[in-house]
């Protein structure tokens, strides 16, 4: 089955009404693989072929928009009739995320239409699941533009969540399905994330890499209107999720959808968001009671739950932080800093914290500095430095047990080499190869004066209680450097 007169590049054609017998040629139900009990359809060969040679049309370009809007209107006609097996097909599913930035709303209309009644099937395939993204992340756009069809588009993306928060245990749960469910909040909240749950789709519609540093802004607008009927979902969903935490908070792939609904609603809708946030803490803290402290404790060292808990403690106010300071970490800083994942939450406690809860953050972690260095756990460190800064308090407190960690506050000298100490994480000892027991007279008036060159990297164990030097690797501390200069 060639390529018709409408997918080659330089003819134009008006759009014609679909002829009897003239559709891309039905579809096959085969293959190993079932999904939900039912064999995946596939393509024709001769469909298949089709719409490899539409992808190679698109990928080369066009002489004008017109005869691009015309060649899009086209193949989306095509594809409406065998929507579901083009959408599982790998090089199927990459032609309709290249075409979905280019969709005009009737033509989103009927592939929607085509795929809403094999939601789970698509949403649970690794390739469909990347079509439901695309079109949810289209729909917003074009229904705030007002433009024809967009009440049938707006009610197709209603319906399509509805299904969604129906079996929001299923699609949560699922490698693939999740996807669907964070994109679909994005949606409906009219707000793109760029926290590890979220995934965007490139132009061309190849995945896009799900990393903070992912430039959401080339991807379209990180804040969009959307109509009330929207956020009246989303409302749905921050309730369907207060019922689902008991039972799933420890499955990564639910724990991944529920960190982008308080992302999301804490843009969208503060209160809706307060509320999940407490029910995740109430549940947490309610499991496995441990006298004498928070079984919070438990959760904030589980690599999935502190994730969560990295979440809420982002999008919490600063009434909510103190309380949950004061009810579940108080006391308990130093070992949640030695922590090789409880760490990483008591960063975001720090980066959040408010003054006054920031001054008793520090007051119980700056005894132990050096041991949090020794640890290599460095993002502590560098959390409590920006967040000093921040909030303009504890700077020179905050200075003067940093410098001495390094061993380098005293005698008053030393703090002229306190630079490379920091940047190579060294202890003043190591670094200029001094025994303890030396006496201050020894000491050298610059970093590579006096006492004895420097050691290379891992030459000695040794320093003060033998917590340093701290690590291996100079480059290591350049984050903490950099944040030590500017409260200097």
């Amino acid at each position: 089955m060639g390529v018709p007169p409408h997918c080659e590049k330089g003819t134009r054609s008006r759009k014609r009404p679909r002829k009897e017998g003239s559709a891309v040629p039905s579809v096959r139900k085969e293959g190993s693989k079932a999904s939900q009990g039912q064999l995946l359809p596939r393509l024709e060969p001769a469909a298949a072929e089709y719409f490899r040679r539409a992808h190679e049309t698109l990928k080369s370009g066009f002489d004008s928009d017109e005869e691009k809007g015309l060649f899009v209107s086209n193949v989306l006609e095509e594809a409406e009739a065998v929507g579901v097996p083009l959408s599982l097909d790998p090089a199927g599913s990459l032609l309709l995320q290249a075409l979905m930035p280019l969709a005009s709303p009737t033509s989103l209309c009927h592939l929607l239409k085509a795929l809403i009644p094999s939601l789970r099937v698509v949403a649970c395939h690794s390739c469909g699941a990347h079509i439901l993204e695309a079109a949810l992340l289209r729909a917003p756009l074009l229904i705030k533009d007002g433009a024809e069809d967009s009440g049938v588009l707006e009610d197709l993306v209603l319906g399509l969540g509805r299904n969604v928060q129906e079996e929001l245990s299923v699609f949560a749960l699922d490698a693939h399905a999740s996807f669907v469910v964070r994109t679909l909040l994005q949606a409906l909240g009219g707000a793109r994330v760029g926290s590890d749950g979220g995934r965007g789709l490139q132009v061309l519609g190849t995945s896009h890499s799900r990393t903070k540093q992912a430039k959401l802004g080339s991807e379209g607008p990180t804040d969009f209107e959307v109509p009330d009927s929207f956020l009246t979902l989303l409302q749905g969903f921050s309730e369907s999720f207060q019922e689902l935490i008991s039972d799933f908070i420890a499955n990564k792939f639910f724990s991944l959808c529920l960190q982008v609904a308080l992302e999301v609603l804490h843009r969208k809708l503060p209160e809706a968001c307060s509320q999940l946030c407490h029910s995740v803490i109430s549940y947490l803290s309610s499991r496995n009671p441990v006298a004498g402290q928070s079984a919070l404790l438990v959760f904030l060292k589980d690599a999935t739950c502190s994730r969560v808990l990295d979440k809420v403690l982002e999008v919490s106010d600063p009434k909510a932080l103190r309380s949950f300071y004061k009810v579940h970490v108080k006391g308990q800083l130093q070992a949640l800093a030695s922590h090789s994942v409880a760490n990483f939450t008591l960063q975001r406690l720090i980066r959040a914290a408010p003054r006054k809860l920031l001054g008793k953050l520090f007051e119980e972690l700056s005894p132990g500095l050096e041991e949090i260095l020794a640890l290599e756990h460095l993002g502590v460190v560098t959390a409590l430095l920006a967040a000093c800064r921040k909030q303009g308090a504890h700077q020179q407190e905050l200075l003067q047990a940093l410098l001495e960690a390094f061993h380098c506050w005293e005698p008053p000298s030393r703090q002229l080499v306190c630079a490379p100490l920091i940047a190579s994480l060294l202890a003043y000892e190591v670094y200029f190869g001094l025994e303890e027991e030396e006496t201050p007279s020894q000491d050298p008036v610059g970093p590579w004066g006096g006492a004895g060159e420097r050691r290379g990297a891992g030459s000695q164990r040794g320093g003060m209680e033998g917590h340093l030097p701290y690590a291996e690797s100079a480059h290591r501390g350049s984050s903490v450097c950099s944040d030590w200069q500017l409260l200097s």
